[in-house]
């Protein structure tokens, strides 16, 4: 019988050992501002298994405080639980994911900046979580930086439009990577090589280069209508005109690299008449 009484009082000993944090209401109110801080930087759930924060509660056998409802309700049950059973995973957590979650903004065209990131320290602080040293060595920025890839939805655009095979890869990586003056500047020169490769024009750039290939009175290099009705001499001199125009224009806009980086959608413009230009020329052969 003693040893019954033993095994009971030991049994709940040991349940005692088990640490749950109380929490203040205001220390409910901050859970919830760190979760939509949080939420922004890692998403709750993704598709194909993904980086998410549903992953991560799996990766580290806490499943069980994942539950059904909107996003930043899932994210505030899991960081509240995690924080009252389980402050130490809760550090390794954020230590291990932060900054995937800073990458994954950044390709995005989103990225974290000084502000938001301490904004989040903060509110971190005020839960007795000290991630101060972590986030002072990611040293972001203040202000969003120059070269920074185009939001998602702006990548798409370009990855769907079936580009000229001679523009990829080179001109959407640039493109993708954020060098978006370059991407243009790079699928000019391309459509300017592959001129004077079907030419043999191989020492005449530019405007010089448009005007004796697509000349509609002296006997065009590369005709892209038959030059007999009036209507085809016409659309030959329209074609001669837009390449020129690509040339004088958008070629020694960037012919030096410290203009502005331009809008994602005006590159996007750009690559797309510079694909047409090649494929108007290609079926013209």
């Amino acid at each position: 019988m003693k040893k019954r009484v033993t095994r009971k009082k030991t049994a709940n000993k040991k349940k005692r050992l088990v640490s749950k944090r109380s929490f203040t209401a205001k220390n409910i109110q901050d859970v919830s501002t760190l979760a939509e801080l949080l939420g922004n930087i890692i998403p709750a759930t993704s598709f194909g298994n993904g980086f998410c924060f549903q992953k991560i509660a799996k990766e580290n056998g806490l499943s069980k405080f994942w539950k059904s409802g909107n996003k930043k309700d899932q994210i505030t049950y899991f960081i509240t639980n995690v924080l009252k059973y389980h402050p130490k995973i809760f550090y390794k957590i954020l230590r291990e994911n932060i900054s995937l979650g800073i990458q994954r903004r950044h390709k995005q065209g989103n990225p974290v900046l000084k502000p938001e990131i301490q904004k989040l320290d903060n509110v971190l602080k005020s839960l007795s979580v000290n991630f101060t040293k972590e986030i002072e060595e990611l040293n972001l920025p203040t202000e969003r930086p120059r070269i920074v890839p185009p939001p998602i939805e702006y990548q798409k655009i370009l990855e769907k439009a079936s580009l000229h095979p001679i523009l990829l890869p080179e001109c959407i990586g640039l493109y993708k990577d954020g060098y978006v003056n370059e991407s243009v500047r790079k699928s000019l020169e391309k459509l300017e090589k592959y001129i004077q490769d079907v030419t043999g024009q191989k020492d005449i750039i530019g405007k010089d280069l448009m005007v004796q290939t697509f000349n509609e009175a002296n006997q065009p290099k590369i005709k892209v209508t038959p030059l007999i009705s009036k209507n085809d001499i016409a659309q030959q001199e329209g074609f001669r005109y837009l390449n020129m125009g690509l040339m004088l224009y958008w070629r020694n806009k960037f012919s030096h690299g410290d203009k502005e980086q331009i809008s994602y959608i005006e590159a996007c413009s750009v690559i797309f008449i510079v694909s047409e230009m090649i494929r108007i020329i290609e079926e013209s052969k």
